[in-house]
This record gives C-alpha cells, structure tokens and sequence, in this order.
C-alpha cells in the first residue's frame, strides 16, 4: 500500500513539476514527524514497564514488611538493557532527523534568498574537514 501510494505522489510531483527542494523538505519533515512518534512510543512503553516492575517491588516490600513474603532487593530494578537500547535508538534517530531537517531547511532558505551555491560548498568544505568531538 505504501509504495503504490509513495510511487502515486512521486508521479503526481512529476507531472507538476515540484521544486526538488520543497520535497526535500517535506521528506525531512514527515522522517521527523515519524520519528517522534517511535521515540514516544518507545519511551512510553519503556515507563509503563518501569512502573509495572516499581509497583511489584513496592507490593513485595509490603509483604516482606508484613511477615508474608522473602525480603526484595533494596532497589526496584532498572528498565532492562534492550528497553534502553530502543529509547536510545530511537532518540539518536529522531536527532538525525532534526538535524537533517535543519539542513534542508538552511539549504531552502539560502535557495530563496539566492545564495544557495555558496551555501552547498560551504557544506561540503565542512563536510570534508576532520571534526573535533563528534
């Protein structure tokens, strides 16, 4: 369905004749957008998870408390290594995102205001030059 639908736009832009600019942009854009969601999901899951466990800790302890059950761990548990690793994934790409978008937009802008060459080697000259702390 999605590539009907993407192959359908991409005939339609043709047939217009969009400015390549402007579907960078909102290429940009939509990969952003997306990427926010996933990384909201993810960290949304990755909270119900932790205070699932919190609340199981906290009813173990009040057992322990009460004489019923074996003594918990002083510390709840942390949300697990592959919780993280996918928050973290998707907040590296959601910063890809963003940083693209910026890009594009900056190159857009530039385009509009007639400088747009200038723009693209200087890009490309900072592209090419080795970059301290990255």
């Amino acid at each position: 369905s999605d590539f009907f639908s993407s192959s359908a736009a991409a005939a339609a832009n043709i047939a217009r004749k969009e400015d390549p600019t402007a579907t960078r942009l909102r290429r940009a854009w939509r990969s952003l957008a997306s990427s926010l969601v996933v990384a909201a999901r993810a960290a949304e899951k990755t909270a119900k998870t932790a205070e699932a466990t919190r609340r199981r800790h906290a009813a173990a302890v009040q057992q322990h408390h009460a004489g019923v059950g074996a003594a918990p761990p002083d510390l709840p548990p942390l949300p697990s290594a592959a919780d993280r690793k996918v928050v973290e994934d998707a907040l590296v790409t959601t910063l890809r995102a963003r940083a693209e978008l910026r890009r594009v937009a900056s190159l857009a802008e530039a385009k509009l205001r007639g400088n747009a060459r200038e723009t693209e080697a200087l890009e490309l000259c900072l592209r090419s030059q080795p970059c301290v702390g990255r």
